[in-house]
């Protein structure tokens, strides 16, 4: 990008003119790895890892709660409730960008790629 700057009167260059620049928004995944459990374990303190999270990601990867062995609890279990708590906040609070119609969010494998790794 070139900036010029120039004089109104006379649209010549002015010599050695300060200039600044504010980002107003961007494109680039800033984000970071959300425990799924968070509202259970972390209790009245997740207010704040909330609030810290929002003001400095703007995605995320939840980790565990799609895993298909914490599916394998059943229906209505801990790890469900969690997982769409979490799921719910971050629709609510991450875009991508200001025009983004859905979270930028992703999760970890729900099938992993070995028998040893499976429920």
């Amino acid at each position: 990008m070139t900036v010029r700057v120039v004089d109104d009167a006379t649209g010549k260059a002015v010599p050695g003119a300060s200039v600044g620049v504010t980002m107003k928004g961007h494109y680039f995944r800033f984000g970071c790895f959300m425990y799924t459990g968070v509202y259970q374990h972390y209790g009245n303190t997740s207010t704040e890892y909330f609030r810290l999270f929002k003001d400095n990601f703007n995605h995320a990867v939840m980790e565990g709660g799609f895993d298909w062995g914490e599916w394998e609890q059943g229906q209505g279990s801990t790890v469900e409730k969690e997982t769409f708590l979490l799921y719910e906040w971050l629709h609510r609070n991450l875009y991508l960008n200001a025009n983004a119609t859905r979270p930028s969010v992703r999760t970890h494998s729900l099938v992993w790629d070995s028998y040893r790794w499976l429920p």
